[in-house]
């Protein structure tokens, strides 16, 4: 396996499993404040603290963005992993480039290629003038901002906006679209929409 950034890709360590951890404590913080469960706790920290809680969290169940145990998996079940990057010279030969292996040719049979994605910074002007997060760092930082603009109402651009909203920073959240998540059922657009507005003035959409 070759491999140039992290054994197991974007979902353990900057994308699903962080982004539902931090959801998930902001929906317990929040529950404190329901007083249908208020009765249950000795109190609600500010809003501050619950992120800098929640961020600990999340940091602790990705074990800090490090692949070392996967990599150790990988090598368990017999697979060999090469950090760096991999380029076909030709009909089986393929050229492994990195800091630790420096540059080695390896021969294949069957070639699997599994690259997955990178974020991409729309073309929007001004945008170079601002700091621009992608959702891997926003979902990798330990700052909470002030305030923040999501642009995308796809899933991940809702789950931004809810756990930055969540936890009391002002959120804008754009899209071009008619409604959020387009590619889903209307009615599970609606119940996002309500959600998101439920929020109070920390979430306002729109187009």
């Amino acid at each position: 396996m070759v491999e140039q950034a992290r054994v197991g890709g974007e979902c353990p360590f900057v994308a699903c499993v962080p982004s539902k951890a931090m959801l998930r404590s902001a929906r317990v913080w929040q529950t404190a404040e329901n007083p249908e469960w208020s009765a249950l706790f000795s109190g609600r920290v500010l809003a501050s603290v619950a992120y800098q809680e929640a961020v600990r969290r999340r940091d602790r169940i990705v074990h800090g963005r490090d692949d070392s145990g996967s990599a150790m998996a990988l090598g368990v079940s017999g697979a060999t992993l090469l950090r760096g990057r991999g380029r076909v010279r030709g009909s089986g030969v393929l050229e492994v480039v990195g800091a630790a292996c420096g540059t080695t040719e390896i021969g294949f049979r069957d070639l699997v290629i599994s690259t997955g994605s990178e974020p991409i910074r729309p073309r929007i002007p001004g945008l170079d003038g601002v700091p621009v997060w992608t959702s891997d760092e926003a979902l990798s930082i330990s700052e909470q901002p002030g305030s923040i603009t999501v642009i995308g109402g796809g899933p991940v651009g809702c789950e931004l906006a809810f756990l930055f909203a969540a936890f009391g920073s002002r959120v804008q959240l754009v899209q071009r679209n008619e409604r959020l998540v387009p590619r889903e059922e209307p009615e599970a657009s609606a119940v996002l929409a309500d959600t998101l507005a439920g929020q109070g003035d920390g979430c306002v959409i729109r187009g």
